[in-house]
């Protein structure tokens, strides 16, 4: 078995259980308020704010890595976000080494495949258009199956320097770290928009 069906296999509990966390799962309905979609986009900012260390340590990387913090801080600014600050930061991965990294990057670049869905649901609910005033559910638009074609060539190449348990279980604690961060932010009232 490929280390690609290896991740999806193995990270399938803890992929599923965050689609049906109540924070996240509105962005498929069309009762999605505006407050909602904003808490779920500053869980992901304090997720990836910590998370994106994994990339900065790295001498081998992905050369079409998701510039996550960049869509967020664009979105972020058209919509006038204030930062909420999250209880507490989680630890998502115990040594930075490259196989965490990789499991890092299938979370990661999967992510935008997933968005592709709950963009053109985020356009029906909230008239949230991906490339206009929506960036980080729209990723890498029309060329985002593309980028994750390259990025299962990634895997292929790097696959003999890659501990697949390692991979798995960083994969995996991004899904239930991320979760971690839905639960915290879940229950925000604060206002989030000027």
């Amino acid at each position: 078995m490929s280390l690609r069906d290896q991740l999806r296999e193995e990270t399938r509990a803890e992929h599923e259980a965050l689609h049906e966390h109540g924070l996240l799962k509105p962005l498929l309905s069309a009762d999605l308020t505006f407050h909602n979609y904003i808490l779920v986009l500053s869980a992901f900012h304090a997720f990836y704010s910590h998370a994106e260390n994994i990339s900065k340590s790295q001498r081998l990387t992905f050369q079409w890595e998701s510039p996550v913090l960049d869509w967020l801080k664009k979105e972020g600014e058209l919509w006038e976000l204030k930062n909420i600050k999250p209880q507490q930061k989680k630890d998502v991965f115990k040594t930075g080494c490259f196989s965490e990294y990789v499991g890092y990057l299938y979370f990661k670049q999967g992510s935008t495949l997933g968005g592709r869905l709950i963009g053109k649901s985020l356009e029906r609910s909230i008239g949230i258009r991906g490339g206009e005033n929506g960036f980080f559910y729209y990723g890498f638009g029309d060329k985002t199956g593309q980028n994750w074609k390259a990025f299962e060539a990634f895997l292929q190449t790097h696959e003999n320097n890659i501990n697949s348990k390692t991979a798995i279980e960083a994969a995996k604690a991004c899904f239930t770290t991320l979760h971690d961060y839905f639960n915290q932010y879940e229950t925000s009232k604060e206002l989030v928009s000027a």
